[in-house]
C-alpha cells in the first residue's frame, strides 16, 4: 500500500476536491480586493497578448527593476514568485530539514506550518498576547540551538495588528544570525505610515531577514499570481538555484509593473479601505461586537457577550473565516468587501442579533 512520508502521517487527513456548488452566500473569506484593476493595468495586460506563445524573461527583470526603484534597492535584492505563496514553499525546502525547529505565532497562516512540516521540521507555536499582538519577547525566548526559522506576519493575519517597527528591528538584531527570519508582509501596503522605509531598513541591516510581499491584495491582482521576496543579494542568491524557471507569467509581470506605477489606484484603495473599515467597525460596535483595530483589509471580530451560535448562523449567509481555526472560537475574520457587500453583512448581523 502506498504511504506518504512518515513525517507527514497524522498531520492532515486525505482530502478530496470539494464539489463545485453555487452559493448565494457573500464571499468574504479570502482577503481579495473588492476593487478591479484599473484601465491602465488592464491595458498593460492586453499589450502582452501577442507574446503569449513565448516564455517570459526568466528573471522578471522589468519587475525587479521597478521594485528596486520603489524600494531604493538594486534589482538583485528581489526574487519574483508565483505569488508569495510559492516563495513560502521554496524557503522551507531550501532552509529546513528534519533536524530543524521553527517558531510561529498562534493563528499564523496555516501554510507557514504546513510547509515547515513538509520539510520535516518541528513547529513550536507561541501564543499571542492579550492584545492580539505577536509577542516578540516570547518568540525570542523560544529559540533553541535547533531553531532554523521564525515565521512572522506583519500586519498579522488574522488579527490585523501591526508590530512596532522599532521593536521588530530590535528583535531582528537579537535573534542569532543563523536563524532565518521570514516576515510575511502580504498586507503591509494597507498599513498606516511609511510602509517601505521600515521594511527597506530591515533588508539593509540584517543578512538573515527575508520579507515577502504580494500583488494579490493591495494591487488587486490575485488571479495573476505574482509575489516577491526582498532580502540581501547573498541571501537571494542562495535561494535562486532552487527556483523553477520561469516561475512567473508574462501577464502577471506586466500587470505588476503597471500597478506599481498606478499611484491613482493605490490612493483609491487606501481611501476606500479606510472608509469601509471605519463604517463596518462602527456598525459592529453599535451591535455589541468588539472589533480589533486592523492595519489590513480585513477585520477580526469578537462576539463578546453574544452566543457562539451567532457564528454558525452568520455562516449560513456569509463565507468568512471562523476564529476556531486560529484558536479564537468566539471570533471571526471578515474580508472588507464592496460597499454593497459590507452593508449587507451589517444588516445580516443586525437581524441575527435582534
Amino acid at each position: 500500500m502506498v504511504e506518504i512520508r512518515k513525517a507527514l502521517q497524522g498531520l492532515h487527513q486525505p482530502q478530496a476536491y470539494p464539489e463545485k456548488i453555487a452559493s448565494e452566500r457573500l464571499p468574504l473569506d479570502r482577503n481579495e480586493s473588492p476593487l478591479l484593476p484599473s484601465a491602465f493595468v488592464q491595458e498593460a495586460i492586453i499589450q502582452e497578448f501577442s507574446q503569449l506563445s513565448r516564455y517570459p524573461e526568466n528573471s522578471a527583470f522589468a519587475l525587479r527593476q521597478a521594485l528596486g526603484e520603489r524600494w531604493q534597492l538594486a534589482p538583485d535584492h528581489f526574487l519574483i514568485g508565483n505569488g508569495s505563496f510559492e516563495i513560502l514553499s521554496l524557503l522551507a525546502q531550501v532552509f529546513l530539514d528534519q533536524t530543524s525547529q521553527v517558531i510561529v505565532p498562534q493563528g499564523t497562516f496555516v501554510w507557514h506550518k504546513k510547509f515547515s512540516h513538509f520539510s520535516g521540521a518541528q513547529v513550536e507555536t507561541v501564543p499571542l498576547d492579550p492584545h492580539y499582538q505577536v509577542p516578540l519577547a516570547a518568540i525570542k525566548a523560544a529559540i533553541i540551538p535547533e531553531t532554523k526559522m521564525i515565521w512572522l506576519t506583519d500586519p498579522f493575519n488574522p488579527t490585523g495588528t501591526k508590530l512596532r517597527p522599532e521593536e521588530l528591528h530590535q528583535f531582528c538584531g537579537e535573534v542569532p544570525s543563523s536563524v532565518v527570519i521570514v516576515i510575511d508582509e502580504a498586507y503591509m501596503e494597507f498599513a498606516d505610515g511609511d510602509t517601505i522605509e521600515n521594511s527597506r531598513k530591515l533588508v539593509a541591516d540584517f543578512d538573515n531577514v527575508i520579507l515577502l510581499r504580494t500583488f494579490s491584495k493591495f494591487y488587486r491582482l490575485a488571479s495573476v499570481r505574482i509575489g516577491y521576496a526582498a532580502a540581501q543579494p547573498a541571501l537571494i542568491q542562495m535561494i535562486l538555484p532552487y527556483r523553477i524557471p520561469p516561475n512567473h507569467n508574462r501577464l502577471g509581470v506586466a500587470a505588476a509593473v503597471a500597478s506599481l506605477a498606478d499611484d491613482e489606484s493605490q490612493q483609491e484603495t487606501l481611501r476606500f479601505m479606510k472608509a469601509e473599515k471605519s463604517h463596518l467597525t462602527q456598525a459592529f460596535m453599535e451591535l455589541g461586537l468588539k472589533v480589533i483595530p486592523s492595519q489590513a483589509n480585513f477585520l477580526f471580530v469578537s462576539l463578546e457577550k453574544h452566543p457562539s451560535s451567532l457564528i454558525d448562523q452568520l455562516a449560513e449567509q456569509v463565507i468568512f473565516k471562523p476564529g476556531k481555526y486560529f484558536g479564537y472560537p468566539s471570533h471571526f475574520r471578515l474580508t472588507i468587501g464592496t460597499a454593497n457587500q459590507n452593508r449587507q453583512v451589517i444588516e445580516i448581523v443586525k437581524q441575527l442579533i435582534n
